[in-house]
């Protein structure tokens, strides 16, 4: 996984002088900070360990007061490991004066720079030549990702739960984090689909599994009484998701309703680009009563 790569560089000591971080969910520049506070104690290696963040305004960042630190001899330590989060908030003058650090470091400092954003479309001229290493995670590391955690929170979770987890909060990780910690909560080690179902809608009266069995079976009434029920406890991107992820399982594997399903999943992703692009919250009775209509025709 992308954060084993942050894992291993740490385990060699941070052997390149600098190193860029790149990331676009606060979780991993969090549990990148706090693996380093917690173990630097532990190692083998002496550091002067400081923090700094170029968007703090109660302690404003200077780059050249960084630089001194970087190019003072430690009388305690073997060597001084300085992190600075959001470089991205760096100005250009400031980028250039780090640049000629960068090109010239001390032997006896370690830089770490932490970039949140797209660092190929953001000033990457400035960071050019420094060991860059990617936090996120890939799309196909998620599952993998939400399996391991679980894992360390004592919780076995089964396979449509992970599932779900991934096709609900994939895009926000900080709290797919919060998810896996109220189902670690829950009383349970191990988690089925309707567990996970009924702790983040709040109600176990209905849930987005017995909203789609409506649908699919074109329960006009059922369908928009569940939606009514179900969408005053939770999102309407994550009852997309829901719906999108049973449908898709009811369909694996079934030719006939392979066309029908196609449409379903347009529109599913119509809503949902419409949901996250305005922020509009829009209604489902529509889209429900849509999908029933092709469902019945496919």
């Amino acid at each position: 996984m992308s954060f084993e790569n942050f894992i291993q560089e740490k385990g060699k000591g941070f052997p390149a002088k600098t190193y860029i971080f790149g990331y676009t969910d606060d979780l991993f520049c969090t549990e990148a900070l706090n693996l380093l506070k917690s173990t630097l104690d532990k190692d083998n290696i002496a550091f002067n360990f400081d923090i700094h963040d170029a968007d703090d305004s109660e302690r404003p960042f200077i780059v050249g007061n960084l630089i001194d630190t970087l190019n003072t001899h430690s009388l305690f330590a073997e060597k001084r490991l300085l992190v600075v989060k959001n470089v991205q908030k760096l100005k250009k003058k400031d980028s250039e004066v780090l640049k000629r650090y960068i090109n010239s470091p001390s032997p006896d400092s370690i830089l770490l720079l932490f970039f949140k954003g797209d660092l190929k479309k953001q000033k990457k001229n400035a960071f050019d030549g420094v060991a860059f290493i990617d936090l996120d995670l890939k799309k196909s590391e998620i599952q993998e990702w939400i399996k391991e955690r679980a894992q360390k929170k004592g919780l076995v979770l089964q396979r449509e739960v992970v599932g779900l987890l991934a096709d609900f909060f994939g895009e926000d990780l900080s709290t797919l984090n919060n998810e896996l910690e109220k189902l670690s909560l829950y009383g349970k080690s191990e988690i089925t689909a309707d567990d996970m179902n009924a702790i983040p809608y709040g109600s176990k009266t209905y849930s987005p599994f017995q909203l789609t069995k409506a649908i699919v079976s074109s329960d006009k009434t059922r369908a928009l009484k569940i939606y009514n029920t179900v969408r005053e406890s939770g999102e309407t991107v994550m009852l997309l998701g829901a719906v999108n992820w049973q449908l898709s399982q009811m369909g694996a594997g079934d030719k006939e309703k392979a066309l029908a399903l196609h449409k379903c999943f347009e529109m599913l992703l119509e809503t949902d680009v419409v949901l996250k692009t305005s922020g509009y919250d829009p209604s489902l009775d529509r889209l429900i009563l849509m999908l029933q209509r092709i469902l019945r025709r496919g």
